[in-house]
């Protein structure tokens, strides 16, 4: 797939969630996943991530200094809470791994969804474009 093409229907996916649009959404997912090579959908799933990495930024008005060892961190409020949906958690560690600029863990998470079968893929790929449409969402609400 033409990088260009990938980066509008990413937009596009990401343009629909924010929307709640869900049908569109996954028509533009689906092109991507039907369309183009595995890797495809990896960048799609960075692009996702870059835009969460931005609004937590702007909603939380600082970033850590990765330079200097500071990172995201994941602050589980009720003990358990992310092994009750296993596409919530990829999405979360996804997101946080990529944050983190992590060049080993963010595609070894995609690699094990990936793997996991298609029902639970297509369950990681919602759970992540959720995610960053909201993260997306309210970084607009605080900077309006």
């Amino acid at each position: 797939m033409e990088r260009d093409q990938l980066a509008r229907l990413t937009m596009d996916a990401l343009s629909f969630a924010v929307l709640q649009d869900a049908e569109r959404a996954a028509d533009a997912l689906d092109e991507i996943g039907t369309s183009g090579e595995p890797f495809d959908m990896y960048s799609a799933f960075c692009g996702l991530a870059e835009v969460a990495k931005r609004a937590m930024v702007k909603v939380l008005g600082d970033k850590p200094n990765l330079a200097a060892g500071d990172m995201w961190m994941i602050e589980e409020l009720k003990p358990g809470g992310l092994d009750a949906d296993p596409a919530k958690t990829f999405a979360v560690r996804f997101l946080i791994a990529y944050a983190n600029d992590d060049k080993d863990m963010a595609p070894a998470l995609f690699r094990t969804a990936l793997e996991a079968g298609p029902d639970q893929f297509s369950e990681s790929v919602c759970a992540l474009l959720g995610d960053a449409a909201d993260l997306h969402r309210l970084s607009q609400r605080s900077a309006g």
